[in-house]
C-alpha cells in the first residue's frame, strides 16, 4: 500500500502497523511483541480493538460520533456541539 506508514520507530522500541485494502488500521505490532487488532464494520467505523486476542474496547457510536468507549473499567463519555465539534469528554 502507498503512503501508509507500516513502521515507527522511537528510542523505545518499533510499532508495525497493517492496513486493510481500504486504508483502515487492521493490525499493530508493539515492541513487546503484543499485537492490537482493530475491527471495522462495512461502513468503516471501528467496531472493537483486541489486545492478543482478547476484547479491549468497542465504542459506541451514534449519527456518526463515538459516543462512549469501555476500557477495562474506565467509561469515557462524549458529547458533541452543534457544529459536531467534541464539546465535552468524562471519563468515570
Amino acid at each position: 500500500m502507498q503512503d501508509r506508514l507500516i513502521e515507527e520507530h522511537r528510542g523505545w522500541g518499533t510499532l508495525r502497523y497493517e492496513c486493510d485494502s481500504a486504508g483502515q488500521l487492521k493490525h499493530c505490532r508493539l515492541p513487546e511483541g503484543s499485537k492490537l487488532d482493530y475491527r471495522h464494520q462495512p461502513c468503516g467505523q471501528l467496531s472493537s480493538i483486541d489486545l492478543n486476542g482478547s476484547r479491549l474496547t468497542s465504542p459506541q457510536f451514534s449519527a456518526g460520533r463515538e459516543q462512549e468507549r469501555q476500557q477495562g473499567s474506565l467509561l469515557s463519555k462524549y458529547q458533541y456541539a452543534e457544529q459536531g465539534r467534541l464539546h465535552a469528554h468524562s471519563v468515570s
